[in-house]
């Protein structure tokens, strides 16, 4: 499960979600032309 964690986040990600001393919240950046696919409405 760990190394499909690690490829699915990245590794930077995964060590950091490991070893904070610290709860981690990882928040995925969705691109723009993808936000804009989802949401036809909200294009001026």
């Amino acid at each position: 499960m760990s190394k499909i964690r690690e490829l699915l986040l990245g590794s930077v990600t995964d060590g950091v979600i490991h070893h904070a001393p610290c709860p981690v919240l990882v928040i995925k950046l969705v691109p723009r032309s993808e936000d804009c696919a989802s949401h036809p409405q909200s294009q001026p």
